[in-house]
């Protein structure tokens, strides 16, 4: 049977690819490539962007337009009464958020890709309460997936050759301050691929989906 469940609609996005959207501790929400869709051009409408820590925007107040979606990290909350309200927290102008996952104390993890940027593509560490951004690695091709392992903090990211024939992937592994760590061969050999999404499992492996030639594989791979 079909349950038709009631819902509301909290943003719009008009521009842009949505390319994920993790929990935070506290309940709230962190989403990328957010952009509201009742904005306007006018400089007297509330602006909650970067530049305006303390501000926050909702539906009842006209909002200023930002950056059309693209590059923009919003930090959402849906409260028990009152209006859902957001902040831009951060922007990468001329780059989207390609994906992004959510660390065992509340950071965040970010891929950002530009075509026309250099670099072209960067991991980036995010801390939503002080907004310090950190770059952890420049990369050349768009990263597709994160992936967070909450026992020691570090963080796994998945780049999509593009460019490679067949399509290919690299995987890289940070410490949770950010120090590159070497991976064991069975994680860094290129797949070709077309998707993935890697998930910690209850058993302390790493689960990696790759979808290649219209097969999809699953990979359980120990962490290291």
């Amino acid at each position: 049977p079909v349950v038709r469940a009631a819902y509301d609609r909290i943003y719009g996005v008009s521009t842009g690819s949505p390319s994920g959207v993790e929990v935070a501790p506290d309940g709230s929400y962190y989403l990328s490539q957010f952009d509201y869709q009742e904005c306007v051009d006018d400089d007297a409408a509330t602006d909650c962007g970067p530049d305006a820590p303390d501000t926050w925007c909702t539906e009842a107040a006209p909002v200023r337009c930002g950056e059309e979606g693209y590059g923009q990290l919003a930090h959402l909350v849906i409260p028990d009464d009152g209006p859902v309200r957001w902040q831009i927290i951060a922007e990468f102008p001329g780059r989207e958020i390609t994906s992004m996952a959510l660390g065992r104390n509340g950071d965040l993890v970010l891929g950002i890709y530009g075509s026309g940027q250099d670099p072209r593509a960067r991991i980036v560490y995010f801390d939503p309460r002080t907004r310090r951004q950190i770059p952890l690695r420049d990369v050349r091709y768009p990263v597709v997936d994160v992936a967070n392992d909450p026992t020691d903090g570090s963080w796994y990211a998945a780049e999509f050759l593009v460019d490679s024939n067949p399509r290919m992937l690299s995987f890289y592994r940070f410490a949770a301050d950010g120090r590159v760590i070497d991976l064991p061969d069975a994680w860094v050999v290129p797949r070709n691929s077309s998707h993935i999404h890697m998930k910690l499992g209850p058993d302390g492996r790493m689960y990696r989906l790759i979808a290649a030639r219209g097969e999809t594989t699953l990979d359980a791979l120990d962490l290291h």
